[in-house]
């Protein structure tokens, strides 16, 4: 996990992603790990190696965290976390993240059917993960487990909806060249129209399993498929606001009209918040335009990019033509872009650290490097 997360966070800031599910993230409650401009949630496995789940929130975005507790069974891993996300309309989306590790876990339908009672009918819910699960209802194989006869009997009892489209290839196996659809995605009725499921061409996460992209219709202004929506709160200047002129603006609004409305609480709240910012806005200078460019890494540099591009072009070409010598190729690239990867990130350190030598000629480089080693590995105990 730690391997991959630049390429991770890159990819998700090119995307504009506002919430990341990770699933299989292998990290133990010591290890501490940030992805700048996410808040993060972690359930870690307590016992044993592997498995975990993380969910990683934009940190414009409001959102509290479900507490999710689960009862330990020696033979059904199961991790899940969640968040519950207020969007600026007053409406409310639930995204609850799931990896079942065991595809014999006959358990796992009733686990997210009891997950999904505890969410309000008129608040919006996507369940997404690792199901491991198998079904002809939504995989083209001839392959069904006790996980896939679990969530098939799940989805005809409850109402919530399958969004994973029936055979998306989630995950690939790079021995046999098939694909199977383990990794799904469920909505609730309020959002299963406006919700697509894709997988992007071509990524570089180096997985057997492909990122899935989630879009939710109508939580912005464009007529296409769109994220949640990540419209941020307006910055005002306040050491510039007129406050009588906003105190003016705010006894103008007649609050025991609004609440004698003959109307639903939510187009209440809608109306009051509308009311706060107007007034505001007239009375308080707003800052520019703070939304930041995301600049790739440091470290990657023109043979970053052509090793990347031999890579994208062996596995598309093993992707046509499934052969022992192309799956060769195909691992080839894959070592010598790790490998370029890796000189260059090394190269940036050794430039950084000899600078940091010059200013202190009392510092030996390879004390240096230990010093630095030793501080990005300390393992310390990350709450929320």
């Amino acid at each position: 996990m730690k391997e991959k997360k630049d390429l991770i966070l890159q990819y998700c800031q090119e995307n504009e992603i506002d919430v990341i599910c990770i699933q299989e993230t292998w990290l133990q409650p010591y290890i501490n790990l940030t992805f700048k401009g996410y808040n993060m949630i972690r359930k870690d496995r307590s016992e044993g190696t592997k498995g975990g789940v993380l969910t990683c929130v934009k940190k414009h975005l409001h959102f509290t965290e479900w507490e999710i507790e689960l009862q330990d069974h020696p033979d059904y891993k199961v991790e899940i976390n969640g968040c519950r996300i207020l969007q600026q309309d007053g409406s409310t989306i639930n995204i609850i993240n799931v990896y079942n590790a065991n595809g014999n876990n006959s358990e796992i339908g009733g686990i997210i059917d009891e997950l999904s009672k505890n969410i309000p009918t008129n608040e919006g819910l996507i369940i997404t993960g690792d199901f491991n699960a198998h079904s002809k209802v939504w995989c083209k194989c001839d392959i069904v487990n006790s996980s896939g006869r679990s969530m098939e009997d799940f989805l005809l009892q409850s109402p919530i909806c399958l969004a994973t489209p029936n055979g998306l290839p989630t995950r690939k196996n790079h021995f046999t060249g098939g694909h199977t659809t383990i990794d799904l995605t469920f909505a609730s009725p309020n959002l299963a129209t406006r919700t697509t499921v894709t997988i992007p061409d071509h990524t570089l996460l180096f997985s057997d399993h492909s990122p899935i992209i989630i879009y939710i219709e109508g939580h912005n202004k464009s007529s296409s498929p769109a994220q949640l929506e990540s419209t941020s709160t307006p910055h005002f200047r306040l050491k510039k606001a007129n406050w009588l002129k906003y105190r003016e603006q705010l006894e103008n609004i007649s609050i025991q009209v609004l609440v004698e409305a003959k109307t639903l609480i939510d187009d209440k709240i809608h109306v009051f918040q509308s009311n706060i910012l107007t007034a505001a806005k007239k009375a308080i200078p707003l800052k520019g335009n703070s939304k930041r460019t995301h600049k790739n890494n440091i470290w990657w540099n023109t043979e970053c990019e052509e090793a990347k591009k031999d890579y994208v072009k062996n596995e598309r070409i093993y992707a046509i033509a499934t052969s022992l010598e192309n799956l060769i190729n195909v691992k080839r690239s894959y070592a010598r872009f790790r490998r370029t990867v890796f000189i260059a990130r090394k190269t940036v350190l050794e430039s950084f650290l000899k600078i940091k030598i010059s200013e202190n000629q009392q510092l030996k480089f390879t004390c240096l490097y230990a010093r630095c080693k030793t501080s990005s590995q300390t393992k310390q105990a990350t709450h929320l």
